[in-house]
């Protein structure tokens, strides 16, 4: 009997009663737990990480942040001043659906945003998030699980845009077959009456001249 490390609360847990019943070895399932935990850290991440922020121009910093803005998309980075969050940079690839997000659960963030973007980067807000520091905590701790429900809502949203597309097709091949199937109806009328009429010319009486 095994059961699975505690874990945040937002992290998928895997609980195995028998390994061996359930067809995955103890270290597969270990595996796969920290696979999730390693997806929620890539989440959120330090701005500055691993970089002497330090001995940096301002230039430098601006360099940086726009760097990581565009080389991770939906990548929440923190920004601390004195070891205490001070701000949250993102680069959402849904504007809309984080701005309603902000505006329904975050009444204590103050949300900026800007268009700047690299030359061959798609034109998406730079979304900058100051306030309160509890909140903007919360929006951190509850980030990975509002991130799976926006890729949910993309998953959604693709999903219905294939099903009209599918329709649309449907609706085309059906038009044509009933466009085929009126021209058959048409040219059966026309041999119909072809018929008819040498029906009529055959039966009508010969008078003697």
């Amino acid at each position: 009997m095994w059961w699975a490390e505690q874990v945040p609360a937002f992290v998928p847990v895997c609980f195995v009663v028998d390994c061996t019943i359930a067809g995955e070895s103890l270290p597969k399932c270990r595996r796969s737990y920290f696979s999730k935990v390693e997806a929620v850290m890539a989440a959120v991440r330090d701005m500055y990480e691993g970089v002497d922020v330090k001995n940096m121009t301002p230039a430098e910093q601006k360099r940086h942040r726009e760097t990581q803005l565009n080389q991770h998309p939906d990548v929440l980075f923190r920004i601390n001043r004195q070891d205490r969050l001070h701000v949250l940079l993102f680069r959402p690839t849904g504007d809309s659906w984080w701005i309603d997000i902000i505006k329904e659960n975050y009444g204590g963030i103050f949300a900026q945003w800007t268009f700047q973007h690299a030359d061959n980067q798609p034109i998406r807000h730079a979304m900058n998030l100051s306030g309160n520091r509890d909140e903007l905590q919360r929006f951190c701790d509850e980030f990975p699980n509002n991130l799976e429900a926006f890729r949910a809502h993309v998953q959604e949203t693709e999903d219905l845009r294939a099903t009209i597309e599918d329709l649309r097709e449907k609706i085309e091949d059906d038009n044509a077959a009933i466009q085929d199937l009126e021209e058959r109806i048409r040219e059966l009328d026309l041999e119909n009456r072809r018929l008819r009429q040498q029906h009529l010319n055959h039966e009508r009486p010969c008078f003697p001249q």
